[in-house]
């Protein structure tokens, strides 16, 4: 079997196109299919692994940035092209998956051009100068292929004909009230008690956290006074599993939040039983934190703490705490990095955060290794590529600008 040329390649592996109809032509891109998973393989296998770590991050972030774009101005115009063309009293001759599919043909067409031109501008910033042009042709195609199905699938998901039916009969409804002067109908609220109840508990966390953020040597507050707090959050959490997700996820955020300003500002006041109160939490509702390494939180230890160096240990201990605890897992924290030096920082903030991974990477190890009082059990694939890719993270934040 003759190896193909990397050109040759590139026209195999091209961005998405549009299947046919017939089975005969369905089989061929079958084929061709897992003849481009092939070649991309054989690809990678011939070249530096960075070369695959960044055709994954750029087409991740691309994707990323292409998705919300869809969903705050592309679907937005599409649906409000919609409204104002058609007349309210109409709205029961509609046929909504027909709409539904040309909103799809709008969106992808945005996502063909967008991912097209914001690959080419990017990728060439990212590989070596002297990097081959059929090679550079080649990782173009791939990332705009991983890029566009990233978002093809997340359009195809999330786009449905039932979310279409919903915001055009919404805004027709509310067209129709505007142009006969009506006013629309008030929801009222399903449970005010339960409101009421809910005011109390956060009025009292918010103020301790804006407190520890403009004055903290002014807050008097104990360890005790911390564990009557969450245990209130987690009461509360309790009254309210009836409520809306969107109610609980604000919760959960308000605890995370709240560990975070302590973390800033009173690190010292964190000892192991008042940790332990906040993992109490996360466990007795199933929750998997993520975004507890994120942009904020870099902000908040590098720029509004009181001792930035008893903060960071103070945030480095939690987070091993929360991986030992299967709180958050190595995969999330993956991403969560990934995410957040997307984002431009000082070179101090990233060998802090380097320093913090490199932590993690280890001492994550060894807890998982010694819990099960065997050195040689291994993690599984998943957590095996996720601890060496923060180790690999941990390396790059590391690396100062004139190292690169």
């Amino acid at each position: 079997m003759t190896c193909p040329t990397t050109k040759s390649m590139a026209k195999i592996v091209s961005p998405m196109k549009k299947n046919t109809n017939s089975s005969k032509d369905m089989a061929v891109v079958v084929d061709n299919n897992d003849l481009s998973v092939q070649i991309e393989d054989q690809f990678f296998t011939g070249h530096s692994p960075s070369l695959k770590k960044t055709v994954d991050f750029l087409s991740d972030r691309i994707a990323s940035k292409c998705i919300r774009r869809v969903k705050t101005e592309v679907f937005v115009k599409c649906k409000q092209c919609y409204i104002e063309s058609t007349d309210p009293l109409t709205v029961d001759d509609l046929d909504f998956t027909v709409i539904t599919n040309c909103i799809h043909q709008q969106c992808n067409s945005f996502v063909d051009d967008y991912c097209a031109q914001q690959i080419t501008k990017i990728l060439p910033l990212l590989l070596n100068e002297d990097i081959d042009p059929t090679v550079y042709e080649f990782a173009t195609s791939i990332t705009t292929k991983y890029a566009e199905k990233t978002c093809v699938d997340w359009i195809q998901t999330n786009i449905t004909t039932t979310l279409v039916e919903s915001n055009l009969k919404n805004g027709l409804k509310k067209k129709l009230n505007k142009s006969s002067n009506v006013t629309p109908d008030v929801e009222e609220p399903q449970d005010v008690s339960t409101v009421v109840d809910i005011c109390p508990v956060f009025n009292t966390v918010r103020d301790l956290m804006a407190d520890l953020y403009k004055c903290p040597e002014l807050v008097q507050i104990e360890t005790i006074n911390i564990c009557d707090l969450v245990s209130d959050l987690s009461q509360l959490r309790r009254k309210s599993r009836e409520l809306p997700k969107r109610t609980l996820d604000f919760i959960d955020v308000n605890v995370k939040d709240f560990l975070m300003a302590l973390i800033a500002n009173k690190p010292d006041l964190l000892v192991d039983s008042v940790v332990q109160r906040f993992v109490d939490y996360w466990r007795e509702f199933s929750i998997i934190v993520d975004k507890f390494i994120c942009p904020r939180n870099l902000v908040i230890l590098s720029e509004r703490s009181i001792s930035s160096y008893k903060s960071w240990n103070k945030y480095e201990s939690i987070l091993l705490t929360l991986l030992g605890n299967n709180i958050t897992t190595p995969k999330i924290v993956e991403g969560d990095v990934l995410w957040t030096v997307k984002q431009e920082w000082s070179e101090s903030v990233l060998k802090r955060l380097a320093s913090c991974l490199r932590l993690v990477a280890d001492q994550h190890i060894m807890k998982r290794r010694s819990s099960h009082n065997d050195p040689t059990i291994e993690y599984s694939d998943e957590e095996s590529e996720s601890n060496e890719i923060i180790d690999w993270l941990s390396w790059f934040c590391g690396q100062s600008d004139d190292q690169f």
